[in-house]
This record gives structure tokens, sequence and C-alpha cells, in this order.
């Protein structure tokens, strides 16, 4: 009987404990509204004046009296903010309020996808907790608050121990579609997702039961969302793309081709100047300006963001960005590669904090950010190398996307904010792996306080 009455007073405590930590997760989420107001960042202007633009039916902006169509940034998060702005007459704080409500959501769904594979959710909740950088994307008016919960909700669709339905391939797909029409550079995703678990199903299934079943249901779904899109940019702009026409893939990558020589600081000194020694000396600025001369933009534009170029230039300097940069990869392709493979930790671990912030909080802040790194990919090591159920590896193939994608391109952190979440379950997985094994070696049970509530 005492053993009995150890499991439940440690059932109970992990209750106690699991009520205690959603508790510190919405204080965190509070904490970080009020610390981040007024919510704005560089892109937040354009958003809100794209979700403007919509009150006429019209996605565009004027420029110089005239009227253009949007050609950088793609639909889906000016209109959830014309919904809540205009639609619903709400302020800007509503927004912020969805977004966090949206990624305290997106915990609760890896939360449940963890119990269902019999792990405790008290190392994912007290990660969390300790690592605020997701919740402070989430309060912002950017993509990143509403993608986030997007990629949760596809990853706890799929991440099931039963067979992947082809309902839910085709749900995934669709949420797939409205994540690419909030962040382009998820277009990719549905068929790496397929491909994945298309693979995972050889040798149980034939080849064109996999493709119909399995890659086609995805495809299938995403596609109802980002076809009309393709089409709109074909009526609007003679560019039938399921991307925007002049998003910012070719100025990235060119970008990209610097950032061994060149600093952050070197790139921005375009925008404000003076221009930096050091972009001088490299040859940096001569080159821009060769480029820009050459599609009739003004000499130093910086090529940093395509908006910087007027709008019917955008398409152009996308395009020969894109060309130039890959002349520079043939001409250094080692550097460019090891470089880019470097990005795996630069992807996940924010280089600059904002000045206003105390230096402990700021040292706190790189401290538990790397250690989660290590943590989170040790996790995926982990599940892959002890031959885990396929379900429970979706949170890491959806996370493994990010890096894979955005080490070739110019390096920000936030870009990798929608799957932070993932990494915190990956690093939790580990955690709890490491305590089972402890408390097996001490010949006794293994306790999981929240099991009971699955």
């Amino acid at each position: 009987m005492g053993k009995w009455h150890t499991v439940i007073a440690a059932i109970r405590a992990g209750r106690t404990f699991r009520t205690l930590l959603w508790g510190g997760l919405i204080a965190q989420s509070a904490l970080v509204m009020v610390m981040t107001k007024p919510w704005l960042t560089a892109d937040s202007s354009k958003y809100l004046a794209l979700a403007e633009s919509l009150k006429s039916g019209a996605f565009g902006l004027l420029e110089n009296g005239v009227f253009q169509p949007e050609v950088v940034r793609p639909p889906a998060y000016p209109i959830l903010l014309f919904i809540v702005l205009h639609l619903l007459h709400q302020k800007i704080v509503a927004v912020v309020i969805i977004q966090l409500t949206l990624y305290l959501f997106s915990i609760l769904l890896l939360e449940r996808t963890l119990i269902k594979y019999e792990f405790s959710s008290l190392p994912l909740l007290l990660l969390a907790l300790i690592y605020p950088a997701t919740c402070a994307y989430a309060a912002q008016i950017m993509t990143e608050g509403f993608s986030i919960f997007l990629v949760a909700l596809i990853v706890f669709l799929l991440a099931t121990p039963k067979s992947i339905t082809v309902p839910r391939l085709f749900a995934s797909g669709v949420l797939v579609g409205a994540a690419i029409l909030c962040r382009p550079d998820l277009l990719l995703l549905p068929l790496f997702l397929g491909v994945t678990i298309a693979i995972s199903d050889l040798g149980k299934r034939g080849l064109g039961v996999i493709v119909s079943k399995t890659l086609a249901p995805m495809i299938a779904g995403c596609s109802l969302l980002i076809v009309p899109y393709g089409v709109r940019n074909y009526i609007s702009l003679g560019a039938p793309s399921p991307l925007p026409p002049a998003g910012a893939v070719g100025n990235s990558l060119y970008t990209a081709t610097w950032e061994s020589t060149l600093t952050l600081k070197d790139f921005d000194s375009l925008y404000a100047g003076p221009v930096s020694k050091a972009a001088e000396d490299a040859g940096y600025v001569s080159e821009v300006m060769r480029i820009n001369k050459s599609i009739g933009a003004p000499a130093m534009t910086p090529p940093f963001n395509p908006e910087s170029y007027p709008q019917e230039l955008r398409i152009k300097a996308s395009h020969a960005y894109a060309k130039e940069a890959v002349e520079r990869m043939r001409h250094n392709p080692g550097d460019y590669i090891i470089h880019s493979i470097s990005k795996w930790w630069r992807l996940f671990n924010t280089a600059e904090y904002p000045d206003r912030l105390p230096i402990g909080l700021r040292m706190f802040l790189r401290i538990s950010s790397a250690l989660i790194w290590l943590l989170g990919f040790a996790g995926i090591i982990h599940l892959f190398l002890t031959g885990a159920s396929f379900g429970l590896k979706i949170p890491s193939v959806v996370m493994l996307y990010f890096p894979l994608v955005h080490m070739w391109l110019h390096t920000e952190a936030r870009y990798t904010a929608s799957s932070r979440l993932l990494l915190l379950s990956n690093a939790s997985i580990l955690l709890f792996v490491v305590y089972r094994k402890f408390v097996e070696r001490r010949n006794r049970a293994p306790l999981r306080p929240d099991a009971a509530m699955s």
C-alpha cells in the first residue's frame, strides 16, 4: 500500500506543479505584452497598411498617387489584421491578445501530443517558462504570431500514434497552405512532409497507394489555398506564382553570400549612412552600385530589402540579385557552404538583444537559448537513433525543415520562430528520458505525474 500512496501523492503533486506552470505561462504572456508595447516592428506598418487597403477590396498600396498591387508580402496576415481591426473594429492590443492566446494554445497542443506518447509534459511547460523568446515573437505585429500556431496545429494533427489518415493529411495540407500565405518560406513544407511520411510507409504500401493516400491529399489541401493566390498574381501581375513575385529570396540569397565577410552593421550602413569602410573595402558597395545601375535603380539603393526599390523595379531587382548570388557561389562555393552550415546555431540563437534589457537578463536569455538548442537537437538525435515511432518524430521533421531551408539565405533568428516550440518539445523528451533512466537505475518505477490526464 505504501507504494501506491507514493504514486498517488506524486500524481497529485504533478497536477499541482502543472497548474502552477500554466499560471506562470499566462503571467509570462501578460508581462511580455506589457514590456513589448506598442508591439510594432519594422515590418508592422506595412502589414497594417495592407490591412487598411483591404477595406476597399484591394491588396496593395498607393505609391505616388497610383495604386500598386502588392508584390512582396503574402495576404494571410493582412487579412487577419483586417478582420480584427476593421471588420470587428478592435484595437491593435486585441491582435496581440489573440496571438498570445494562440501561443498558449500551441503549447497545449504540443503538451497533449507528448501525453499521447506517455511522456510527461512538465519539462515542456518548464522550458517554455524559462524560454520567453517564442512568447516575445507572438506579441509582435508580425507573421510569426500566427504561424507559430499554424505549425503547432499541423504537428498535432500528424503526430499521431495511429496511422495518419487521408482526412488528417488533407487538413494538414490546408493548414500548410494558410501558413505559406503567411510566411512564403514554408512553400516546400508540404512536399517535405509528404515525402517523409511516404518514405516511412515504404514496405507497408505500394508506391501508387503511397502517392494517392499520402502525397496527393496534402498537396491537394495546400493547393486549395495557394492556387487562387497564384491566379491572382497572374491576373494582376502576369506572374503565375504561388509566392509573392518580388519576394525577398533573391535579395536574401545575395546578402547570404556576403555574411561571412560583413556584419549586420555593415549591411545596415547602406540604409542610414555613412557607408562602413568594411563594406567599401570588401567591394560590396561597388558591386551593389553596378547591379542597381544595370536594372535602372538608384546606385546606392540597399539590396537587403526589396521594398527599398520602386514598385516597378522590385521583381527585376529580385531576379538580378538572385543571378548575382549564384555567380558568387560558383566562385567561392566552399566559403558559402561552410558558413551556411554554421547558421544552424545562429538561426536559433539571437545575436543581439535590445539594449533596454538589463545585462543580467540578456545573459540569462543567451545561456538558456544555448542550452535549449543543445537539448533540442540532442533530443532529435535520440529519437532517430532509438527507433522511436514515426508520429513522435513529426515535430523533429517539421523543425528540421526550417534550418534546411534558411541555412542558404540571409540569417535572422526570427525566421525559425515558428518552430521554437518544437525545439522545446524535443528538449523536454530528452529531459524526461534522462529522468526515467535515473529512476530505473534506482530500482523505482518511473513516475509520469500527468499521464493520468491523457
